[in-house]
């Protein structure tokens, strides 16, 4: 038993699910309308096929930025949201390429989180309000 039925209509993907929908068919179904291309929250809310509430979209919708699984561009009622490309696995072997030390890979597990799981730093002022081109280092 089919649990969605995808048409097209006036050439934009219209997904229709059953009542009772979860959490997780939720997701399903935004990601694959996000499949279609970048959408504002009021063209995915409008080809959703079911009823949610705005704030509840926004909350998967952000669930979903924060695992990295979509891209978002864009401020205010100009948002959009797309699917975010897949970055490829280096091999094991390409892995070791360089070897690294245990503080190495640290830094590397470091610098590898997504932007939104790092902790924010700040700059030191007085360094750059005294710092001078080409004559510092």
């Amino acid at each position: 038993m089919s649990q969605y039925l995808v048409s097209r209509q006036n050439s934009f993907n219209f997904v229709a699910i059953r009542n009772g929908v979860n959490k997780k068919k939720q997701i399903e179904t935004i990601l694959t309308l996000l499949a279609g291309g970048s959408l504002s929250i009021e063209q995915i809310s409008d080809r959703l096929g079911f009823t949610i509430e705005r704030r509840t979209l926004q909350r998967r919708l952000k669930e979903l930025k924060e695992d990295n699984r979509i891209a978002v561009s864009g401020d205010a009622r100009a948002t959009r949201y797309s699917l975010k490309e897949k970055q490829q696995d280096l091999p094991k072997e390409q892995e070791d390429l360089v070897p690294l030390s245990p503080e190495g890979k640290e830094i590397l597990g470091f610098i590898t989180k997504p932007v939104a799981k790092r902790k924010p730093v700040s700059y030191n002022r007085l360094f750059l309000e005294h710092y001078r081109p080409h004559i510092d280092r």
